[in-house]
């Protein structure tokens, strides 16, 4: 006896280390949210997540916590429970008695089957006129729905008559309106000369800026003036102005030598001008050569490239020739082993 309480205690505690989830069946029903209608899917839907908030919180919760022999338990518990309650309702629906002979009579199973009836409909809260009331209800609903749709429709109609009716009766009000401004703007367009000729503009009206005048700033010494900044011509090579840069250098170091400021002043000046107005001022004689060599080395790569380029097409060139002569040279050999062949 001993041994088989050790056992049943050992296989109680495999039973424990499993999760009551996978150990017991669910008699949960799947379902299926996707033929339902859209606020009974949201009522589903909104249990769902109160159910999982409360299966969450259940399973931190330590004092909620079972195990799978405790489920067990309690489910036999209910189990009991329920069929004593079944008892019970059976015997308030009143108690069948058997005949004399052992076996039920006719009687006695149609009250039977009456009583089991009964016990159905009240437990799923039925009535006895449900049956026929259904379809009734749902003709009475079908009816109602498409009597409000008419009406619906009936009264989206009326309300697009009477805008078209407002429509129509503004329409010559809004087309008295336009020709009163039209006429209104002719005689504005018609008395405005007079007014211009009657009443001159007074000073302060007049355009800001009217009595300003604009002129060009002129620097001393300047060989070209307004006019040779105003020329647009070819743009000089870079040796051409790296020979004028050259020149202007050595023309400011002899000025500073002699202590000239106004040549100097005058320079600075055509160069600021020339950057102010945009212009690139090509004037440092280092950047100018340091350009020159760039371009040279430039200009001497792409003709090293060019060369190589022509040197690789001549000789692409030649191999294709050389292939047909081969070719030819093989062909003519052919017909000629064939033709002495044939003799």
């Amino acid at each position: 006896m001993m041994d088989v309480a050790g056992q049943c205690r050992f296989f109680n505690y495999l039973a424990d280390l499993v999760d009551p989830k996978f150990y017991q069946a669910s008699d949960r029903e799947h379902v299926n949210t996707k033929y339902m209608k859209r606020d009974e899917r949201a009522a589903t839907k909104r249990a769902f997540k109160e159910q999982y908030k409360q299966n969450k919180r259940a399973k931190l919760d330590p004092d909620a916590v079972r195990t799978t022999t405790e489920v067990q338990q309690k489910q036999a518990e209910e189990a009991k429970e329920q069929q004593r309650q079944q008892e019970q309702h059976g015997q308030q629906m009143g108690t069948l008695h058997l005949s004399a002979g052992g076996q039920p009579s006719r009687e006695e199973l149609l009250k039977r089957l009456h009583a089991k009836m009964e016990a159905a409909r009240a437990a799923r809260k039925a009535r006895d006129s449900d049956a026929g009331s259904e379809p009734q209800n749902a003709a009475d609903n079908a009816k109602q729905w498409r009597q409000q749709q008419l009406g619906k429709k009936l009264k989206a109609k009326q309300q697009q008559q009477q805008r078209q009716e407002q429509q129509q009766q503004r329409k010559p009000q809004q087309e008295t309106q336009k020709r009163k401004q039209q006429q209104q703007q002719q005689g504005d367009l018609a008395d405005q000369p007079a007014v211009k000729k009657a009443k001159p503009a007074p000073a302060q009206q007049q355009q800001p800026g009217a009595g300003l005048s604009f002129s060009k700033l002129v620097v001393e010494n300047d060989p070209g003036g307004a006019a040779a900044a105003g020329k647009k011509g070819r743009k000089p090579k870079k040796q051409v102005l790296l020979k004028q840069a050259e020149d202007k250098q050595q023309k400011l170091q002899d000025a500073a030598a002699r202590q000239d400021k106004e040549l100097m002043a005058a320079e600075a000046w055509r160069a600021a001008l020339s950057r102010a107005s945009g212009e690139k001022v090509l004037d440092d004689p280092k950047l100018l050569r340091k350009s020159l060599k760039r371009e040279e080395q430039d200009k001497a790569r792409k003709a090293k490239k060019w060369q190589e380029r022509v040197a690789a097409q001549q000789e692409q060139q030649q191999k294709k020739q050389d292939k047909r002569k081969d070719n030819l040279a093989a062909r003519a050999a052919t017909k000629l082993d064939s033709k002495k062949a044939k003799r």
